[in-house]
């Protein structure tokens, strides 16, 4: 089998002539717009997911507030039951 010059083809866009999936019938407009819907979607996927994050963070740090003011009423209890026992 004679070797074959295939070139990588990130995404699997088709956007290199050489690569297999590569679309003959597309031209430069075609493919430019075609990259420019990909951007646009991971553009959209990066913001969604900052948004969740941002969201998950200000869970945690109110979940860590709540385990703090717990561990507060946990001291007072114990304290309590050192005096009773003394």
């Amino acid at each position: 089998m004679p070797a074959t010059n295939k070139r990588h083809d990130p995404g699997g866009l088709g956007l290199w002539p050489n690569s297999r999936s590569y679309n003959h019938s597309m031209n430069i407009d075609g493919r430019l717009e075609k990259l420019v819907e990909r951007h646009e979607a991971l553009t959209q996927s990066t913001e969604l997911l900052r948004i969740d994050a941002e969201q998950t963070d200000r869970r945690i740090r109110e979940l860590a507030d709540i385990v703090g003011g717990l561990t507060g009423v946990v001291r007072n209890h114990r304290d309590g039951l050192d005096n009773l026992e003394r």
